[in-house]
């Protein structure tokens, strides 16, 4: 019997129990915030990517399919790269109608805007703006009288075809 007033404690294998058990619970939780912050980051990295991506094209279809009546014209580089020349309503720099030009370079996938008329090879007096893309493998064009089909193929990536109506058509 207990004699009154005394209270009771743990002992000491109790709090080695609740302590080993606390101490599980802690790892298990550390490796679960530890896989979680990883997967996050990797999708935030795909997620990055896939929004890159959808931007290029955007611009490439607002390009193609905001362009001049007549003004679009391809040039082969050669059996896997077509430059486009083109005039359109769309700018990524703020200009009024821009001169557009798409060309890839030792893989290096170009846009280039000019407030001026462009030519291929392209003249080193005339004021441009150049934006990197990424890596292509594959980049041609080819044209109806009133679409576009664009065959591209970023690199690690499966090739594409994308159909664009001109609206200025």
């Amino acid at each position: 019997m207990r004699p009154s007033g005394s209270t009771r404690a743990f002992t000491l294998l109790e709090m080695l129990i609740a302590i080993v058990i606390f101490t599980l619970i802690s790892v298990y939780l550390y490796k679960s915030l530890a896989t979680l912050n990883s997967t996050n980051r990797f999708y935030g990295e795909k997620l990055r990517s896939i929004s890159h991506d959808h931007k290029i094209l955007k611009t490439i279809y607002l390009d193609l399919s905001l362009a001049v009546i007549r003004s679009v014209f391809v040039v082969s580089q050669d059996e896997h790269f077509d430059v486009i020349l083109m005039q359109t309503k769309n700018s990524v720099h703020r200009r009024t109608m821009p001169y557009v030009a798409y060309l890839v370079l030792e893989n290096k996938f170009y846009r280039i805007e000019s407030s001026q008329q462009l030519s291929y090879p392209f003249n080193e007096d005339q004021e441009m703006i150049v934006d990197e893309l990424g890596e292509m493998e594959h980049f041609r064009l080819y044209s109806s009288k009133t679409h576009f089909l664009l065959d591209y193929e970023p690199k690690d990536e499966d090739p594409q075809l994308m159909k664009i109506r001109g609206l200025n058509y």
